[in-house]
Order: C-alpha cells, then structure tokens, then sequence
C-alpha cells in the first residue's frame, strides 16, 4: 500500500495548474496522492478571480479544490487551515502555484519515506542557482517550503506564522523541536522555483 501524501497548493495563478498538472500526477504512481488547492478567496476580492475552470477538480477524483478566506496575509494561512484537517500519518507538501515539480522527484521521496526518514530537504533549482538541501540553510530567506517534505504528525502543533518569511520560521522551528536524526537532506533536486512567473 502506498503511503498517504498531501501536496498543498495556495492558489493564486490558476492558469499555472495545467501546466503543474502532468508532474504531480506522476506522484500517484509511488503515494496514495491528494491534491490539495486551495483558493485564496482574499485575493479573488483584490485583482482577477483566480479560480480555475468550472469541473477541472472534478476530472481527477485525486485533486481536492477548496475555496476560503482565512484570517492572514498569504499563503500560510491556507495551509494552517489544511494542516488542521490531514491525518497525521500523512505526508505534506507544499507546492506554490508557480513551481514546477522535477522528473524523479516522487520517486526520490519514496525512497526516503520507505528508509524512514520523517523530514525531507531537496535543493531546489533558481535561476540564480540551487537552493542549499544543507542543514545551515534551514533558516529564514535561506529555505522554500517546497524543499521540504514531512510527516504531519512530526510537526505536533507547530504552525506558520504571519511573518517575512513565513517558510524559515516555521521549518527552523521545526528543525529546534525534532532535531536531526530523522531528516534526510538530499543533493538531487525536485522543484524548478518560480519556473512559471
């Protein structure tokens, strides 16, 4: 039985998903894969209605759509809202709607998740180069929440704040409370970082 994985997209630019799409539905071959977007309902109210096309969630039984309007000022607060509400024994990933998924990048996680690692770091590709997968890089400006991957149950209570950086923050809070023992940190990539803005 495949393993339970979350990924979770705020959702600003709906016209990214199709082209988001093909990669994260590869996920489905190596983990039992919801598809998370989640509708931003304060930016809908700010500019153009960011909502993707009538029946797109429909077509695939795997890919949740929501629409809220949540207390914050970006994408952290769809994810606290999310957070609240999958399984602990589930996987997370927080996948940002201009971030392409890398050919391999499931597969890699899978290997991880079978050799029990509880939290993984991926370097991420930037055009000013890679994002570090090292443990010093795990601190506010120096990390994406797309790099990393983990078990729900592994982050108990902690939450994103509504801060700069809101990523760092929590992730090297959450690197003070487990420690190391239980994180991987990889040298292969498995984003191309806002590869769609």
């Amino acid at each position: 039985m495949n393993p339970a994985l979350a990924v979770v997209t705020p959702l600003i630019r709906a016209h990214n998903l199709p082209e988001i799409l093909p990669e994260v539905e590869r996920g489905l071959e190596f983990f039992d894969l919801t598809w998370w977007v989640v509708h931003d309902a304060l930016y809908a109210q700010e500019g153009p209605n960011p909502e993707p096309p009538d029946g797109w969630a429909d077509e695939h039984h795997w890919i949740r759509y929501q629409s809220r309007w949540v207390p914050g000022t970006g994408g952290e607060r769809m994810q606290n809202w999310l957070l609240d509400r999958i399984p602990a024994d589930s996987w997370w990933w927080g996948l940002a709607d201009d971030n392409i998924v890398v050919p391999g990048a499931f597969e890699a996680l899978r290997r991880e998740v079978d050799d029990g690692a509880e939290i993984v770091v991926f370097p991420m590709e930037h055009s000013s180069g890679r994002l570090s997968s090292k443990r010093e890089a795990i601190s506010p400006g120096n990390i994406d929440g797309g790099q990393v991957v983990f078990k729900v149950g592994a982050v108990g209570d902690l939450r994103w704040e509504d801060v700069y950086c809101p990523d760092g923050v929590f992730l090297s809070k959450l690197l003070q409370r487990t420690g190391s023992a239980k994180w991987r940190f990889l040298s292969t990539p498995v984003l191309r970082y806002n590869a769609l803005r």
